[in-house]
């Protein structure tokens, strides 16, 4: 697939600085124009998980390790998460939809980030996934679509 350099979406200027690419997985470094601002994007394509489809376990983690140890909010503890929180770009999550592959994806980081906590919080929670699944379904319906 030909990537354009640059796209122009009204006042809106998107330019590839760079593209990584692997079997499953296209990584884009991106620019993005606005007026006189401009915002570096880093855009994960994921082309092993179709539409309607169930990812593989191990693919999935591996899409969210990497994800998450290439932004901004991985890695932080103590006194410096809060600072580097608000600092730190958001993570846009989507897929065609909007809702099955994405709700799969942000439920899945969210059980990842509380299992990373103490053992002594970890003792003290319960694991609810349906639970998370519900609270995400309140701001989105139909999050996490194909049940396995």
């Amino acid at each position: 697939m030909e990537i354009k350099q640059r796209q122009t979406f009204g006042a809106i200027v998107v330019e590839a600085l760079s593209v990584q690419r692997d079997p499953e997985l296209e990584i884009r470094q991106l620019n993005v124009t606005y007026d006189d601002r401009s915002q570096r994007v880093t855009h994960y394509y994921f082309t092993g998980w179709s539409d309607f489809g169930v990812a593989e376990k191990r693919q999935l983690l591996d899409l969210i390790h990497i994800v998450n140890s290439k932004s901004n909010k991985s890695n932080r503890c103590g006194n410096d998460r809060r600072r580097e929180e608000i600092n730190a770009p958001p993570t846009v999550v989507h897929c065609s939809a909007g809702v099955g592959r994405t709700g799969t994806y942000i439920a899945v980081d969210t059980i990842l980030h509380l299992l990373d906590k103490s053992d002594d919080t970890l003792a003290n929670i319960e694991l609810d996934i349906m639970g998370i699944v519900y609270e995400m379904r309140k701001d989105r319906t139909k999050m996490v679509q194909t049940p396995v």
